[in-house]
């Protein structure tokens, strides 16, 4: 006999009641719990049918550190909101006056928030392309010289800080820890190729790479670790002064790699760059700088103030603008890549349409509101801190990430959403070394997002009927945390959980 569990679950932010049979998922997990490495650990385990039939359910409610699974969130929310097809504009405009095809005056840069300007990411344009789009809008309107500055201008987002607050301080200088500005390039990172020095004890050789920073100091206060020591070197800078340190240890074993680290200036360095493109080809300028979070005019990151506050945007006058790539590509790259830039991106977008502002509390009230509308109560299930996961002030329950998902799977936005999702076994995804021994037809049944840090791993999303009934898909959470066993430990048996759901389907 099948002996039945009622419970109640939050499905939508209520206590809905459910049935939950004993199904030879919920037994298989429910057992797997109950072991170690789990049983030390914290779990929550939920797994739905969009019909309502419940699979498989341990601990629904538990609120848990989510880590990537939160740009489910940021990604669904953004698509629903601006629609799959919005782009990021950024506008070049200027001060002065063109007098006989010279501007006498500076060329403003104007920031929309795009993160894809220079970036690496597959939906992204070479920064090449878009320079070139930019010195074609110049020409048109009859500018061949500038006699004056270019300036990268990031006041489109009003939060004088790009940190992710909630983030831990090593964190907070990696190039998956820089946050996002009004006017980005190269997701605002900065790299580094270390090695290990000749003997322990020695400083770590350091030289740095792409991008070029010319205004910058760095310096290596990193030691050269024994033989099979941990490598824990870390980057710190600041946006009060172009100084940077590598600090930690290194190995004296480990072979060099580059160290992809955090770029305080990245309106700054989107304006050198692409005043080194207008010099190259045939439309000279004569100088740089940028627009510093208080609204002056800088042109020397070695000082606090070196000249003029900016005239408002609104004063400037506007020559033409340039369009990111589409919102569903930028989403499809979040997901598939974890992308933290592009996340906090979207989710300060979300704040600056809905409050004006990109300050990380007006954030989180524009998510909430966000979600209300999809009919969850966040106030009950979800805890949301930012919008990359990466900040452990997120706290969010299994129920909370099923009722999410089913909700989403009713919206406008399902398709471009679900169309985001990694599968398993995707080839440069996050997810490309998971399910490896799996039969290619469960992989291609998933579409989910992964979620790592120390102690977390998690996953969430979709498990396709192989009928194709989309009353029988599977939304399904399985959240763990404590858990500090090696990854090559943990993984399978996490993937072991997931078959077991979608065995049921």
């Amino acid at each position: 006999m099948l002996i039945t569990l009622t419970i109640a679950l939050l499905l939508s932010g209520g206590g809905a009641i459910a049935a939950v049979p004993q199904t030879a998922a919920q037994r298989s997990i429910a057992s797997s719990l109950s072991k170690e490495p789990f049983r030390s650990g914290a779990c929550g385990v939920l797994a739905v049918r969009m019909n309502g039939d419940t699979l498989a359910c341990v601990n629904p409610k538990q609120r848990l550190v989510p880590a990537s699974n939160m740009k489910l969130v940021s990604t669904g929310l953004a698509l629903k909101h601006f629609g799959p097809d919005f782009r990021f504009t950024t506008t070049l405009a200027y001060s002065g006056q063109i007098v006989d095809s010279t501007l006498v005056g500076d060329l403003y840069i104007l920031g929309g928030g795009d993160p894809t300007i220079g970036s690496k990411s597959e939906c992204a344009r070479a920064a090449s392309d878009t320079f070139g789009g930019w010195a074609a809008i110049l020409r048109r309107a009859g500018i061949t010289r500038i006699d004056g500055n270019v300036l990268g201008d990031p006041r489109f987002f009003n939060d004088p800080s790009p940190d992710n607050m909630g983030a831990s301080y090593e964190d907070i200088g990696t190039a998956y820890g820089t946050g996002p500005t009004g006017l980005c390039f190269f997701e605002n990172q900065q790299n580094f190729f270390v090695s290990p020095g000749s003997a322990v004890g020695l400083n770590v050789l350091m030289v740095p790479r792409y991008p070029d920073t010319p205004w910058m100091q760095y310096s290596c206060a990193a030691r050269t670790g024994a033989s099979k020591s941990t490598n824990t070197l870390y980057y710190v800078c600041t946006e009060f002064g172009p100084y940077g340190e590598v600090r930690g240890s290194f190995p004296i074993d480990r072979k060099g790699y580059t160290l992809e680290s955090a770029n305080r200036f990245g309106a700054y360095t989107c304006a050198y760059y692409f005043w080194k493109y207008l010099n190259s080809n045939g439309l000279p300028a004569k100088g740089y700088g940028d627009v510093a979070p208080r609204g002056y005019i800088r042109t020397d990151l070695a000082f606090a103030r070196t000249g003029a506050c900016a005239p408002a945007q609104s004063a400037l006058t506007v020559v033409g603008s340039s369009k990111s790539p589409c919102l569903a590509d930028i989403a499809s790259d979040t997901n598939a890549h974890s992308d933290n830039f592009f996340a906090e991106t979207l989710f300060r977008m979300l704040g600056k349409d809905a409050y004006g502002s990109t300050l990380q509390d007006s954030c989180r009230v524009a998510v909430n509101k966000e979600l209300k509308a999809l009919g969850i109560n966040p106030d009950v299930c979800v805890d949301i801190y930012d919008g990359s996961g990466l900040s452990r002030k997120n706290y969010a329950s299994a129920s909370f990430f099923v009722a999410y998902l089913r909700a989403m799977a009713r919206s406008q936005a399902f398709r471009p959403f679900y169309a985001s999702l990694p599968q398993p076994g995707q080839e440069k995804s996050s997810l490309e070394n998971r399910f490896q021994d799996a039969p290619q037809a469960l992989k291609d049944r998933i579409h989910m997002k992964s979620g790592s840090m120390n102690g977390v791993r998690c996953f969430s999303g979709y498990i396709d009927s192989p009928d194709g009934d989309p009353s029988k898909m599977v939304v399904f959470s399985v959240l763990t945390n404590n858990i500090t066993k090696s990854s090559y430990t943990v993984y399978p048996l996490i993937e072991d959980i997931i078959a077991a759901i979608a065995a049921e389907n």
